[in-house]
């Protein structure tokens, strides 16, 4: 907003903020009929659980020939923390049950952040009558130096609405063993750097002149 007030009154675009749920509504405000030659976005659906809501109210807002572009990460690929120490290190089956967790928290079908791939959005957006729907994934691997903050964060009991990577290890272990699986991660990783993967999704699509 403080950018676009510094323009020409010509030049100056009309900043809205909101939500998806309420942009309907929020541009009928401003002008029943009007539609979008662009649409761009990043990380705009994929926390989304409606997602369909979503692409189908993207659909009525473009305009003829309007073309679409969105990035987003792909939270099911997400890095795995486990996969960042050694886990053999750990007494018994600990190791495996850390793992176990982890891989629980990417198969949950309920979390919406985390039960799409690429082909599931890119199905959405053609079934939603877009044409020319394209989608390509690219995984970035990056060096991270790992810190107490990030750490903390892992390790922090969180709550119902906020469920940490320690929410999803408690229900596989008690909290004796939870403390041993801390000091491991903080012995191994702290002030560290670490090679992290990161995997996105660029889809484009067009209204296909309608």
């Amino acid at each position: 907003r403080e950018t676009a007030a510094q323009l020409d009154s010509l030049d100056r675009p009309t900043v809205l903020e909101g939500g998806l749920d309420g942009l309907e509504e929020t541009l009928r405000k401003q002008d029943p009929g009007l539609r979008f030659d662009a649409v761009i976005g990043r990380n705009g659906l994929g926390p989304l659980s409606a997602k369909s809501d979503a692409v189908r109210l993207i659909s009525r807002l473009m305009a003829p020939g309007g073309r679409l572009s969105l990035v987003e990460n792909i939270q099911r690929r997400a890095q795995r923390l486990s996969a960042l120490i050694c886990l053999e290190d750990l007494e018994g089956d600990l190791g495996a049950r850390v793992v176990a967790a982890e891989k629980g928290i990417y198969e949950n079908e309920t979390n919406p952040r985390v039960n799409w791939d690429g082909d599931d959005l890119a199905a959405l957006f053609e079934k939603a009558d877009l044409g020319e729907v394209r989608c390509a994934t690219e995984t970035y691997t990056s060096s991270r130096r790992i810190t107490v903050q990030h750490l903390g964060h892992w390790f922090n009991p969180g709550g119902d609405q906020h469920h940490t990577f320690a929410h999803h290890l408690r229900r596989h272990m008690d909290d004796q063993e939870l403390g041993h699986v801390r000091k491991h991660f903080e012995h191994e990783l702290t002030d560290k750097n670490v090679l992290w993967t990161t995997t996105y999704l660029h889809l484009t699509a067009s209204n296909g002149g309608r």
